[in-house]
């Protein structure tokens, strides 16, 4: 059975070279996940990485810029595919921030109620990535939460010409949303 659709929820900002990070406070050193570097090993030793199908739809927009308020009633972002009769899925991602979400900025301070913060997103839709900034944005006591669909990838993980049941598998056992804090 080919899966066309699965919907990631990630408690905070999850995405490769995604630029904001996620702690309770402000930004300590060393790295934001406390812990060794992740080893992935899929298919013949080689890390599987989910992209759009060359048929899918173009997005609505590739660069954009909102703005958020700290204390106000929380801020959605959505971006979708353009309309198009063969397109899987119209959703790409969604991301939210909580009202109640404390920001710091890359330097370390918070940012006081009322006041606002420009968050950007970069979106290469053909590889799946968003970059996000401005880089070292903290979200504080309540994470971001993004979610991204991939209704419209390309399933043929392995690259071998085929959606079989090794693609499938590789979906089942290994497919994770991977993200860095600082590019590089």
């Amino acid at each position: 059975m080919r899966h066309r659709f699965l919907l990631f929820s990630c408690i905070g900002v999850c995405i490769a070279l995604a630029s904001c990070t996620d702690v309770a406070g402000p930004p300590a050193s060393g790295p934001a996940w406390g812990g060794a570097v992740p080893q992935y090993d899929v298919v013949g030793y080689r890390v599987n990485i989910l992209v759009e199908d060359p048929t899918a739809p173009p997005l609505e927009t590739y660069d954009l810029g909102f703005w958020v308020v700290q204390g106000d009633d929380g801020t959605r972002l959505v971006v979708n595919y353009q309309p198009s009769p063969t397109s899987a899925s119209k959703r790409f991602m969604r991301l939210e921030i909580g009202e109640d979400t404390r920001l710091y900025r890359p330097d370390g301070s918070r940012v006081r109620s009322g006041d606002s913060v420009l968050i950007t997103a970069r979106i290469d839709f053909r590889q799946l990535l968003v970059r996000f900034g401005p880089e070292g944005l903290v979200f504080g006591n309540e994470p971001a939460r993004l979610t991204m669909y991939w209704g419209n990838a390309n399933l043929d993980l392995n690259r071998d010409g085929l959606v079989n049941e090794l693609d499938t598998a590789i979906i089942r056992s290994s497919l994770a949303i991977a993200y860095q804090a600082r590019e590089g």
